[in-house]
């Protein structure tokens, strides 16, 4: 049986990259019905939102109290190019200190694996005529071209399927003159994207929500473009950065009185986890960080690292043990569990009665295995990538969910065609109305974007 619009108290969005933009005539849909209610800049009626990848950053807006058109107009108005940041071949994304991406902590991973290297690699390399004695930058690129002239048919793969994803052509043709970057990056940071510049601005449109709702009377008729230039003036206040900026996602949660829940994967051991408002375990963690861990599409963006330091940064140089299970290597939450659906299964009232309501994503088109990268896509999709390996044997996964058409949104259309994003969310929309067979809502506009 399918979900009454009535009993919908929880949302779950799927993973899917740029395919995300489907969401939004989804919402405004459910805007529409009423199921999706704002007050004071918050949701009204919703008790939680969880998500995965590109899931998880609408959730994240939802949760902060954006609407559709709010939601449309933060699209409209970024410059998304910007958040292909790099290759560059000395950040590596810890935890604490994000923005810093502390040189010394990248030196001392990198003396490790160079101090890993079997007997039998020592030999290699030095019938190649490298010695490796010191840690030394010029070392680091001899090593980056040894790999180059090893990995470059899969360098070129990498650089293809990014292509055929809808990177944006200025970002291809950047990486594309830093090869010798892009392999080094992919090689020991495992990603090629430094993705600060995309963790900034989540935590940009989470400060700006959070400093709305405290003050609604000032912001009642503020424009998104008013925020965006509000954030721009105060910013670099210490003041406004200690009060507002890098929000945990526990007090987010507080502040909004919603539920929030991302997936994460851990590459140490491949198992899923959910960071969460309401877990002891990961409430700490700034919300700007989970939802960067949960997006973090693989090959594309460097992984975060959490390592025990960062632990005692954020739990206490007494509490941080009990968190050890944090200590890891985050990738895109999708990757182990692409729809959360039973993120909040512990708040439901009723074994019988659901209140999730799931919004999938379906590109209506075969995956072609030109590569190693489309087979190891395929591969993780597989095992657990879209969350139906581990739900198909329950009908009422598939009951409690639709399927939204992203076609032709590919993986990296952040910033897709107006056309296309308009046609993708009416039909997000009408599907939407279909779903729950209502006729007394009013017809999707025909300009999303």
């Amino acid at each position: 049986m399918k979900i009454m619009k009535e009993d919908i108290e929880y949302l779950a969005l799927e993973g899917g990259g740029g395919c995300g933009n489907a969401f939004i005539g989804a919402i405004k849909a459910l805007e529409d019905m009423k199921v999706i209610q704002h007050e004071n800049f918050c949701l009204k009626n919703i008790k939680g939102v969880a998500g995965a990848s590109a899931g998880s950053i609408t959730s994240l807006f939802l949760a902060c109290g954006y609407n559709s058109r709010e939601i449309t107009d933060i699209l409209k108005l970024e410059n998304f190019n910007k958040f292909f940041d790099g290759p560059d071949i000395n950040k590596q994304p810890f935890l604490i200190n994000n923005n810093k991406m502390s040189s010394k902590r990248f030196l001392e991973r990198q003396k490790k694996r160079l101090e890993g290297l079997s007997d039998i690699h020592l030999k290699i390399l030095q019938e190649l005529g490298i010695k490796f004695t010191t840690v030394r930058f010029f070392e680091l690129g001899e090593f980056q071209g040894i790999i180059g002239k090893f990995l470059n048919p899969l360098i070129d793969s990498v650089i293809t399927y990014f292509g055929k994803n809808n990177l944006p052509d200025e970002v291809l043709l950047r990486i594309k003159k830093g090869k010798r970057d892009l392999i080094y990056c992919l090689h020991t940071d495992f990603g090629v994207f430094t993705g600060n510049e995309i963790r900034n601005f989540f935590d940009k449109w989470i400060t700006m929500a959070r400093v709305r709702i405290e003050n609604p009377d000032m912001f009642k008729n503020a424009s998104i473009s008013d925020l965006s230039r509000i954030y721009t003036e105060s910013k670099s206040s210490i003041e406004f950065n200690i009060r507002y900026m890098n929000t945990s996602i526990g007090d987010l949660g507080k502040l909004t009185k919603i539920k929030l829940a991302f997936t994460g994967t851990n590459m140490l051991d491949m198992k899923s986890y959910i960071f969460s408002s309401f877990d002891d375990m990961t409430n700490k963690m700034a919300a700007a960080d989970i939802v960067r861990i949960s997006m973090s599409i693989p090959f594309a963006y460097k992984p975060i690292i959490i390592e025990t330091e960062d632990l005692q940064e954020i739990f206490g140089s007494s509490d941080w043990k009990n968190h050890r299970a944090l200590v890891g290597i985050w990738v895109d939450g999708g990757l182990t569990n692409n729809i959360p659906i039973n993120a909040f299964k512990q708040f439901s009232n009723s074994s019988s009665r659901q209140n999730t309501f799931g919004l999938r994503l379906n590109i209506d088109e075969q995956t072609p295995i030109l590569n190693i990268l489309d087979f190891i896509k395929q591969y993780m999709s597989l095992l657990g990538g879209t969350g139906e390996a581990q739900m198909s044997a329950a009908q009422s996964f598939y009951d409690n969910c639709i399927q939204l058409d992203a076609s032709p949104l590919k993986l990296f259309s952040f910033t897709p065609d107006p056309k296309d994003f308009d046609k993708v969310n009416a039909k997000s929309y009408v599907d939407v109305v279909k779903y729950f067979e209502c006729q007394n809502v009013c017809n999707p506009v025909c300009e999303f974007y």
